[in-house]
């Protein structure tokens, strides 16, 4: 006899495969939503954990002094460990306590990067890795499933200085402009400016006219020295964002925040030896050496070698100096302008002018070329650079970019004791060279070579940049200070030569 088959079988097992597609296609979108959740998370955290080791590496607080010594071997980081990537990967939700695993490595080769040889290790290399229970997926596929996230943070070698590099590391209002004034860059690199201090307030602008004018600014400009480029970015670690004021990028510029920070590209230079005492100055007549057909005070040729108190202060006042080449060692009274007084590059070079006189034959110098260097050890409270009396006027040349100088012109000892300096104010200035008026950068105290009176942020060096109307400050090169502090009425323009290539170490995520 034949037997019939259950009616309804075939309905059930539909209904079961159907309930299992179901579930699993709802366990693939909970599941793979909360598993993005904490792929997402995961990742931020293994950037903070990079970016703040790097931070710790570039700053030199990665030592035993600070508790932090995480060195160059690779490590996984132990549950609730205080050192800096595993520190931040904890503040970000992720430790070793939770079951996560931290791994924390020092790659010697980052694709596409060139690292800094300055620094060892100059890679960091976070990696993050979590078990996360699954839900609904469970019934169909695996209970757990792994996330991981990883994130490289390096210091890099980026070749082109920066026009206006601001130092101070922590001091509000690092960057200041006032009045009505005008700072216009022109050509250079595609980095115009760079504030490295983390203060919430490290700009401020409070000016009534004028602005900050990037618009001219990076590398598309025409030619040399040329002010046609398509603009340049304004770089600040700390804040505000936007910029507080009147800023011009023109059409490729960015206000970029937080940014940097950029290390002193200077550092690496050396301070000059002190020379033998320099000879007096001579008297030279209109036309000769330098010296205009019609000077608006009599002509002086000042010669290098040390200026200290025993030999007066090297101020210019109702006289047209004329600087013959080398390196002016101040020990006293520091480099100054006072009323009527007018600083000139000597003729270079120039051959006896008088046959055996008194005037001497201008030649280069081995350092400084056609150029000179104005290092002022700031041993006292006057001990400033001060080129900004009223009716004065300076054209000065720096040395050579391809010297051991680097186009330094004017050159603050890095351990000196605060001082304001003041270039513009009441003349004209076309200064060519670097204006280098800062102390060390930021050092921890277990730096043996870092004295403890001379560290950030209670000492540095500021820079006031002043102008009158009528009155304009052209600098050809590089500003570096502590702190810049800009104001009058009057226009400052920077170009930067386009010769002047030298290595800037930055820090960066680059995975």
């Amino acid at each position: 006899m034949r037997r019939s088959r259950p009616k309804g079988q075939s309905v059930l097992l539909v209904l079961v495969a159907l309930s299992m597609f179901v579930i699993g296609a709802m366990g693939l979108a909970l599941d793979g939503s909360h598993l993005y959740a904490h792929r997402q998370m995961a990742q931020a955290a293994a950037d903070a954990a990079a970016a703040a080791a790097i931070r710790s590496i570039f700053t030199g607080t990665n030592t035993a002094a600070y508790n932090n010594l995480f060195g160059a071997a690779d490590f996984n980081c132990a549950a609730g460990s205080t050192l800096t990537p595993c520190f931040f990967a904890g503040r970000n939700g992720f430790d070793a306590a939770n079951g996560d695993t931290i791994e924390v490595s020092f790659p010697t080769v980052v694709p596409g990067v060139e690292l800094s040889d300055q620094f060892d290790p100059a890679a960091v290399r976070v990696r993050i890795l979590r078990t996360v229970d699954t839900t609904l997926v469970r019934f169909v596929g695996p209970a757990v499933a792994s996330v991981a996230a990883e994130a490289i943070g390096a210091i890099r070698t980026e070749i082109g200085p920066v026009p206006i590099l601001v130092l101070h590391p922590t001091l509000p209002e690092s960057f200041r402009r006032g009045g009505s004034s005008n700072i216009k860059i022109c050509g250079g690199p595609s980095h115009s400016i760079q504030v490295n201090s983390v203060a919430a307030s490290a700009l401020e602008d409070n000016g009534n006219g004028g602005n900050v004018d990037l618009s001219k600014a990076g590398p598309d400009a025409s030619g040399p020295f040329a002010c046609d480029g398509t603009g340049g970015d304004f770089g600040v670690l700390g804040g505000p964002n936007p910029y507080p004021g009147p800023l011009l990028l023109g059409t490729s510029g960015e206000f970029r925040q937080p940014y940097g920070p950029v290390r002193d590209p200077l550092a690496n230079v050396d301070d000059p030896l002190e020379p033998g005492l320099a000879p007096p100055k001579i008297p030279v007549p209109p036309g000769l050496l330098g010296c205009p057909a019609v000077p608006l005070k009599p002509c002086n040729l000042y010669f290098k070698g040390s200026y200290p108190n025993s030999l007066g202060k090297l101020e210019v006042k109702n006289e047209t100096a004329l600087f013959t080449p080398g390196v002016y060692y101040v020990t006293a009274q520091g480099f100054k302008t006072a009323a009527n007084g007018h600083m000139r590059m000597a003729q270079c070079p120039a051959p006896d002018p008088d046959g055996g006189g008194p005037l001497p034959a201008v030649g280069a110098d081995p350092d400084t070329g056609c150029g000179m260097v104005v290092y002022n050890t700031g041993n006292g409270g006057p001990d400033v650079f001060e080129v900004a009396s009223s009716n004065s006027s300076a054209i000065l040349l720096g040395a050579p970019n391809s010297s051991k100088y680097k186009g330094i012109l004017l050159f603050q000892y890095r351990e000196a004791a605060s001082h304001t300096h003041r270039l513009g104010g009441g003349g004209d200035l076309t200064l060519t060279g670097t204006i280098y008026i800062t102390n060390w950068e930021l050092c921890p105290s277990a730096n043996p070579n870092c004295p403890s009176m001379f560290k950030f942020p209670t000492t540095y060096q500021e820079l006031l940049l002043r102008g009158n109307a009528g009155n304009t400050t052209q600098i050809f090169g590089e500003i570096i200070v502590g702190t810049l502090d800009t104001g009058g009425n009057s226009s400052i323009t920077m170009t930067l030569d386009p010769n002047y290539i030298v290595p800037v170490n930055r820090i960066a995520l680059v995975r």
